[in-house]
């Protein structure tokens, strides 16, 4: 297939979060319960779609690709809009170097993105999106072979993914105390559907045990936030820019030791 098939996929994955905001909000327990999950994802999500307006109709290049990024990485907000736009960063970086959508791009695409989102975050929780991100590419690469098709790998990486975030309460306690699953995980979930059903419009998951979930747990993030949960009350992002001629005096390592008693540190 031609690049050009990652922008249905891209869009298809930002219509499915959009789709499922509202349910996403309602699951947000976990790291600060203020109910915000799908409107940072959908806000990420956001910029890509700017950025392919702006692209328009002609097949994608490399740069592209670095537009993208930027689109999702200043579109941002909340740790799960800033895990999303890392994962993203990964993904896109890979086609880079590619001329086609195939089994095998996809899958270095679906392989770099879990070590972006990986590496962005300096203390990594499991039963996240890191986790079912993760799992889902893994189950996608134990299924992949020379006969994979590229709908037959999307398949294998969304089944990952649901059967990953079903156990995402075993992983973090404090979902299983509020009864819910991770909801950027959910989120994760949400995207590569709708990358999914942009390649085959036959494909149809049930996603109705999920939607029951979070429609049980609506009265969680009020919950957690009247036991004191929510200590800071909200996410803080910080962007740095450094000139080109700078960054080999750019000490990450310092500067992820200085900033260590922040909640949470996302570098790019």
């Amino acid at each position: 297939m031609e690049l050009s098939v990652l922008k249905k996929m891209l869009i298809g994955g930002a219509k499915k979060i959009l789709d499922n905001k509202q349910q996403l909000n309602e699951m947000n327990v976990f790291p600060i319960p203020d109910g915000d999950t799908g409107t940072n994802m959908d806000k990420t999500m956001s910029g890509v779609l700017q950025a392919l307006a702006e692209i328009g109709d002609r097949e994608l290049e490399s740069a592209d690709f670095d537009k993208l990024y930027t689109g999702a990485l200043m579109s941002s907000q909340g740790n799960s809009g800033v895990i999303l736009s890392q994962w993203l960063k990964g993904f896109l970086k890979a086609f880079k170097d590619f001329d086609e959508v195939n089994a095998g791009t996809l899958y270095a695409g679906f392989l770099s993105g879990t070590e972006s989102a990986y590496n962005s975050v300096a203390e990594p929780v499991e039963g996240t999106f890191l986790t079912v991100c993760r799992e889902a590419q893994e189950n996608a690469e134990d299924n992949l072979d020379e006969d994979t098709t590229t709908e037959q790998f999307m398949k294998d990486v969304v089944e990952g993914a649901a059967e990953s975030l079903k156990h995402t309460p075993e992983l973090l306690p404090v979902l299983k105390e509020y009864n819910v699953l991770d909801s950027g995980a959910m989120g994760f979930v949400c995207l590569v559907t709708g990358m999914l059903e942009a390649l085959d419009e036959s494909f149809d998951i049930d996603l109705s045990e999920f939607e029951s979930v979070a429609n049980a747990s609506a009265g969680a993030v009020s919950a957690a936030m009247g036991e004191g949960l929510a200590e800071f009350g909200y996410c803080t992002e910080m962007i740095v820019q450094i000139d080109d001629d700078k960054l080999t005096s750019f000490d990450e390592t310092l500067v992820r030791s200085d900033m260590r008693d922040l909640r949470s540190i996302y570098i790019h």
